[in-house]
């Protein structure tokens, strides 16, 4: 793996941990992220022009529909948990869930030290699964497993649609209209929900987004940035690597968090971030 990949990979880790820290913290988040969706969209519109080839549409269509389905399952558990719970639960699930799914659906045989590396994983969930049970947060486990099931789909889709050409403007072009997208959805989302609480509804979702509107710039900078970096680096290094490599935002999320950080949650992390990159060792 070169070393731009693995700079693009930590520099990424940090401010995706970052922006669900400031995500965390809000109050409306779902009006948050499409916000901040949006803004990453138009941000990056330039380079749209004559870059997304005709064939990586469709790409671009599944992957905003799985990141929107992310973002909304992402804001339920955080309304559920402690950023120390969920975020870890949530990025540590996704490569063990990538190996069971090459296990059960391709009949692919992990090699032991990937093995080894999806156990350490469900070690460390469970311990955070314990701590968020003795503070009654059990609830937002099951969510967080969700959150980690759509990672792992929208990473495949991803890497897949930004490896297709040489054009190095692709990333950032594919990105552009995949964030354009979700944030469309979840604009939906906000619009929908409003409706069914209140009488002048278009008038109310568009004041939650005006009021979610400096914490979605915030939030969608940083969106933009961190999975720009992501997918820049899946043109320098295998997906699997860098998918991996990625959970050691676990770490960094569970110091940001900001509830009290118990010893079974940092013990969890770190099983979490060893086991995932373990996990992704080729057979």
């Amino acid at each position: 793996m070169s070393l731009l990949a693995l700079l693009l990979v930590a520099f990424s880790s940090v401010v995706h941990a970052s922006w669900n820290r400031a995500v965390h913290g809000v109050q409306d988040r779902i009006a948050v992220m499409a916000v901040g969706s949006l803004a990453a969209g138009v941000l990056l519109t330039p380079t749209l022009l004559e870059v997304v080839p005709v064939r990586v549409w469709a790409l671009v269509l599944a992957s905003g529909v799985v990141q929107a389905a992310y973002s909304a399952l992402l804001v339920t558990a955080y309304s559920r948990g402690s950023l120390g719970v969920t975020y870890p639960v949530g990025r540590g699930s996704a490569p063990v869930l990538v190996t069971l799914a090459g296990i059960v659906v391709l009949r692919q045989t992990p090699s032991p030290v990937a093995a080894a590396g999806a156990l350490a994983v469900a070690l460390g969930i469970a311990a955070v699964v314990r701590s968020a049970h003795q503070r009654g947060q059990l609830a937002a486990v099951g969510w967080a497993l969700a959150v980690g099931a759509s990672i792992a789909t929208y990473t495949v889709i991803d890497a897949r649609a930004v490896t297709t050409g040489p054009d190095p403007w692709l990333a950032p072009a594919y990105l552009a209209a995949q964030m354009l997208v979700q944030g469309l959805l979840l604009t939906g989302w906000v619009a929908g929900s409003t409706a069914r609480r209140s009488a002048g509804s278009a008038r109310a979702a568009v004041a939650r987004l005006r009021a979610s509107t400096r914490a979605g710039l915030v939030v969608g900078a940083g969106m933009a940035v961190a999975y720009g970096a992501v997918l820049l680096a899946f043109r320098q290094a295998p997906a699997g690597r860098v998918a991996t490599l990625r959970e050691s935002s676990v770490l960094v999320a569970v110091a940001l968090s900001a509830d009290r950080r118990r010893p079974a949650v940092w013990l969890g992390a770190g099983l979490v971030v060893l086991g995932a990159v373990a996990a992704a060792a080729p057979a």
